[in-house]
């Protein structure tokens, strides 16, 4: 039977993590670049012990990484368009989402950016109530009420082809983000494991731009600061 997103993929994800250790996840819609699977295998070594790091992500939105060059970046967000994990990080995963109502009122909740309460916020909530059938939103509360980052590539590793007017979800044209590329080996690894935020921010306003509205209101209020 269909048992839909929210359930099917986190039970899938709950049986896999109950056979091994760590496991690399790909749902049918995500095609990878070959150097996928390679990275993907070195960080999930790299990091196995290492409780700041909540998951590997093959996809990114952005055409660069970070400035210092390193292979990949540390973001805020987990990022489920073809990624990997641990059976550690996978731990106290709630697909019920029972904390967020406390989550809300929290420190670690006001600690998130203006933009990603506006858009965050109601999604958790209509998540919670049910209104949405997702998995990943779970996962994504679950980094941000520990303090956990993931791993994302300085180049896009995985394209997206289930976009279209007759995706379950994604319903734009196609993909938005870059053409997948080759990861390069060996892989410069970061100096730490500290979120990026200047990356995550940037990945945020491509995800949620300002309604054209507000972009013609802007344009003209910087034209008369420009001109007089």
């Amino acid at each position: 039977r269909n048992m839909g997103c929210r359930t099917r993929i986190s039970s899938g994800i709950r049986w896999v993590f109950s056979r091994v250790d760590e496991a690399i996840f790909l749902e049918d819609d995500t095609l990878p670049d070959a150097t996928f699977f390679p990275y993907c295998e070195e960080l999930l070594a790299r990091y196995r012990n290492d409780d700041r790091v909540i998951a590997v992500s093959g996809s990114s939105m952005l055409t660069h990484g970070s400035p210092d060059g390193a292979s990949y970046w540390f973001s805020a967000h987990p990022r489920i368009w073809g990624w990997a994990s641990w059976r550690r990080a996978w731990d106290g995963y709630d697909v019920e989402m029972s904390d967020w109502p406390a989550m809300r009122e929290s420190s670690a909740w006001r600690a998130r950016t203006p933009l990603e309460q506006r858009a965050w916020g109601p999604f958790f909530d209509d998540v919670k109530a049910g209104l949405v059938d997702t998995w990943d939103a779970q996962f994504t509360l679950l980094a941000w009420k520990t303090g956990r980052l993931c791993a994302i590539p300085s180049r896009n590793l995985v394209d997206n082809i289930g976009f279209g007017v007759d995706a379950t979800n994604t319903h734009a044209p196609e993909f938005p983000g870059p053409r997948p590329a080759a990861m390069a080996f060996p892989l410069r690894h970061p100096a730490s494991v500290v979120r990026d935020a200047q990356c995550d921010a940037e990945w945020m306003r491509i995800e949620n731009p300002p309604p054209p509205g507000l972009v013609r209101r802007i344009l003209r209020r910087v034209k008369r600061l420009v001109l007089g």
